[in-house]
């Protein structure tokens, strides 16, 4: 079977107990999504996102909110055990095309941090 990755939406109201989501990290991203939901509401497609390989969460990305201005931020992590396999790369690429289904015109930024990452 070929391994295919893809990104699953972190639902407002879903229970995330099965075995797949049971890394500490995983739990942690999904919490802090949901909390960021009420702050910023739930708009599809700008919300989080789970990095899944094979029935495997490897990562997390998403939107920081709806575009302002006709821009929106990314941002995108993958778990430790999974750097350097281009999961990263994976969801960076999908959020663009997501964001670019719903607005070609929309300008697409992320932040990162100055030290080697």
């Amino acid at each position: 079977m070929t391994p295919t990755i893809h990104l699953e939406i972190i639902e407002k109201q879903q229970s995330y107990q099965a075995e797949k989501y049971a890394n500490t990290v995983c739990q942690q991203v999904i919490s802090a999504t949901i909390d960021m939901y009420t702050t910023s509401g739930f708009h599809k497609p700008w919300v989080g996102y789970l990095v899944v390989d094979s029935d495997v969460i490897v990562g997390a990305a998403g939107f920081n909110g709806r575009p302002e201005n006709n821009e929106v931020e990314i941002s995108y992590y993958t778990f430790q055990e999974n750097e350097g396999k281009g999961y990263a790369t994976f969801a960076c690429k999908e959020l663009i095309k997501l964001a670019k289904f719903q607005n070609p015109e929309v300008v697409i930024y992320a932040k990162t941090a100055p030290e080697e990452n």
